[in-house]
């Protein structure tokens, strides 16, 4: 999951912030309505929940 560190928002009010660095509601917002770039959404989700249970590996 490294690479979704790479990925920058390219739209709206948050065009040029990373994805690690958008809020929840906006990413499930992202999710839910099925942006056609929903992927990035729901891996950083992941990544969050990953890293909030302490599963989430570095390396």
């Amino acid at each position: 999951m490294s690479e979704q560190h790479n990925h920058i928002c390219d739209f709206g009010l948050h065009k040029g912030e990373p994805y690690t660095r958008l809020s929840a509601s906006f990413l499930t917002w992202m999710v839910g309505t099925k942006h056609q770039k929903a992927h990035y959404a729901s891996a950083e989700l992941k990544r969050r929940e990953l890293a909030a249970t302490k599963q989430l590996r570095r390396g």
